[in-house]
């Protein structure tokens, strides 16, 4: 029978427990600090409700003064610990690489474009049910993706941490599909079901707009089942339910953008999924195959109305305004505006001034909503950062994106990163606010560091011991 540790023997443990927390490096505390902050960005923010009388008012600028706060504390913490190390003389051996001076790049173009846009208090600090675009949102963006990326290391728990608010935020929908009202999310007497008569726009679960839910879908569903599939614990092959919870959700909201980037990831991210070399070839070939075929049936598509049918007429070359729920319209006006300022674009969040133009009436209530988001997240950039602006975020996506399919013997890297190409896709068509857009910059910042060599494989477990 074994011996019960003494009263000594515990103080000694817990002595020498207190020794290692103290003989924490400055970079092991760094690390510690982006662990909890990740798993509040992934498990709890999405969870964030509006303040007022019902869950959805003031849905966004709730969730910006949360996300601003959140990650407001957890820069100061890194630049205290910083600032402690460098005054107890403390090695401090952190260095950015070629891909974070670019994300740096990036705010500094968003910077100048503000100052030069005529519109420097809006461009500096507006923040809208449609336009969250301004430079203190996109700092934060730059703040996460450099902090995670520095000292992120990718954890299981992190993925279990969004497979939390995938659970919560679908029980809360499927309620709402089924007629209720849970957390009192909507005006009292009012359901889901009075979208776009009572009230304006259609909501669901925690993201507020379904084109929000829709992008945060976009990037649980992959992540929590190519995790479920590849993990080898065999209780994570639970995540697989609320992955098909999501799924049936984003299929009932019926949103075209949603459904584009499961279609588009498949076949981008199936062939990295696959472990095995020859599996991957054989995977890449069928995907080869499926848009061959899947051009072929959209080409010749016999519907009259509907997505598929907009797609095939844009194969015809026959592209209407209305097309996208009238997307193109969007566009097209967004597209006048490039040429303007081409190179450092007409200042962050200008869709709020430029797009005005574009309204859209519901004289049954006798609502007129003026469209301020190009609706499009690589021309909304373009818009509003210039050539210079959009450049510099692709170029992160892009590295982002290459040194995923590197690291695909790692479970944990490739379930996100089959997640952040979904988001990518849904993007060309969402409006990336940022009541989800947090999460797609600590998911890049992730796998950027994972990307640069330094995997949790590489590093002293210290925050099992903090």
């Amino acid at each position: 029978m074994p011996r019960r540790k003494g009263k000594r023997e515990k103080a000694g443990v817990a002595s020498e427990a207190k020794k290692k927390q103290q003989s924490a490096t400055p970079v092991e505390l760094c690390q510690a600090g982006t662990d909890l902050y990740v798993m509040l960005a992934l498990g709890f923010f999405p969870l964030v409700l509006g303040l007022g009388e019902y869950g959805y008012e003031n849905l966004m600028p709730t969730k910006a003064l949360i996300w601003l706060l959140l990650t407001a504390v957890w820069t100061v913490y890194l630049g205290s610990v910083f600032l402690w190390s460098k005054g107890k003389g403390l090695p401090f051996p952190v260095r950015f690489h070629w891909v974070q001076w670019v994300a740096v790049a990036f705010l500094a173009v968003n910077v100048i474009s503000a100052l030069l846009s005529g519109h420097v208090k809006d461009s500096f600090f507006r923040i809208s049910s449609s336009n969250t675009n301004s430079v203190i949102v996109m700092a934060s963006y730059v703040a996460a993706f450099l902090g995670v990326s520095l000292f992120g290391i990718m954890r299981r728990k992190y993925i279990l941490a969004l497979a939390i608010s995938t659970s919560i935020s679908g029980i809360i929908s499927v309620l709402q599909i089924a007629g209720l009202n849970p957390l009192f999310l909507f005006p009292s007497g009012l359901n889901y079901y009075d979208r776009g008569t009572v009230y304006a726009g259609a909501f669901m679960g925690t993201m507020g707009n379904i084109d929000h839910l829709s992008a945060f879908l976009c990037l649980a569903i992959p992540t929590l089942a190519v995790y479920a599939i590849r993990s080898k614990v065999a209780w994570d092959r639970l995540l697989l339910i609320p992955a098909a919870v999501s799924l049936c959700v984003l299929l009932f909201t019926d949103v075209d953008a949603g459904k584009v980037g499961l279609m588009g990831c498949i076949v981008v991210a199936l062939p990295v999924v696959f472990r095995g070399q020859k599996a991957a070839k054989i995977a890449g070939a069928c995907c080869f195959a499926a848009i061959v075929f899947g051009l072929g049936v959209l080409y010749f598509w016999p519907g009259k109305g509907g997505f598929l049918w907009q797609a095939s007429q844009v194969l015809h070359g026959n592209v209407k305004p209305s097309f996208g729920h009238d997307r193109v319209e969007i566009w097209i006006e967004a597209w006048k505006h490039i040429p303007e300022h081409l190179l450092i674009g007409n200042g962050p969040a200008s869709g709020s001034w430029l797009l005005t133009t574009i309204q859209k009436v519901n004289e049954a209530y006798d609502r007129v909503a003026s469209v301020t988001n190009t609706h499009n997240v690589y021309l909304g950039y373009l818009l509003e950062t210039g050539v210079f602006g959009l450049g510099c975020y692709l170029v992160v996506l892009g590295r982002t994106y290459v040194g995923w399919i590197q690291k695909r013997w790692n479970d944990e890297v490739v379930a996100l990163g089959a997640g952040i190409v979904c988001y990518l896709i849904q993007d060309f068509f969402c409006l990336g606010m940022v009541a989800v857009a947090p999460l797609l910059w600590v998911g890049v910042g992730i796998l950027v560091q994972q990307n640069d060599g330094n995997s949790a494989d590489d590093k002293t477990e210290v925050l099992n011991q903090l």
